[in-house]
């Protein structure tokens, strides 16, 4: 399977920008938004220099704050730690990002996962409460063999380094996708990462505004 090759997309209803008078338009109100994808995709890439682009953007990274939270409360790897703890976790992180948006408006992009075929092929490992909280989730997408080969450039050490695994991992990340998308009506896009960096930014930049500024539902083919 080389790309998601169908996507239900569908427009937040209303606008989260207001225009201030002189034809510039700001955030009226703060806007969360996750950006996930496979290993490799070019999630961290990506974000990286997105906040100098615009001034509003904050720049959240799931994982490492997870592994912080873990080591601050509890002394312990975040890995190491069972499935029930790790969720605590999450739901506590969560927390304390949706806080962190209410005090501060800004567009929140996070960096993060949906899945982990470790913890379960069909389980979502993004909690709920943040999950509602997002305004829309931008998925990052690449050719498998992409993937792979920016796998195998990566210094540190990785279990996905075949074809099979890298399916395995896209086939649960669609899966989840569409259900987050089934339960909470959250609105999603996807965007291909295999154009030049500043293009892909570019294109972020772009589909940040769609999804912020308002629409109908459509449907809309990716790839062919």
């Amino acid at each position: 399977m080389q790309h998601f090759k169908q996507c239900s997309i569908i427009h937040p209803t209303t606008s989260f920008y207001r225009n201030n008078g002189k034809g510039v338009r700001k955030l009226s109100r703060t806007a969360i938004i996750g950006v996930t994808g496979l290993h490799g995709v070019g999630k961290t890439t990506t974000l990286d220099g997105m906040g100098t682009m615009r001034s509003d953007i904050c720049i959240i990274r799931v994982g490492n704050e997870l592994k912080d939270l873990s080591k601050s409360q509890t002394g312990t790897y975040f890995f190491d730690h069972g499935l029930a703890e790790r969720d605590r976790l999450r739901y506590e992180l969560g927390q304390s990002i949706i806080e962190r948006a209410r005090h501060q408006r800004s567009l929140y992009l996070l960096d993060m996962h949906l899945t982990d075929i470790r913890e379960g092929e069909s389980k979502v490992i993004q909690p709920s409460n943040l999950i509602k909280a997002m305004a829309g989730i931008i998925l990052l997408d690449a050719r498998d063999s992409i993937i792979l080969e920016r796998r195998s450039c990566d210094p540190k050490p990785h279990r996905g380094l075949s074809l099979s695994v890298i399916a395995q991992e896209r086939l649960a990340e669609l899966s989840s996708l569409r259900q987050v998308h089934a339960e909470y009506g959250t609105p999603f896009r996807v965007l291909l990462t295999e154009k030049a960096l500043a293009e892909v930014q570019a294109d972020m930049l772009r589909l940040l505004d769609i999804m912020l500024t308002g629409g109908t539902t459509e449907q809309e083919r990716i790839h062919a």
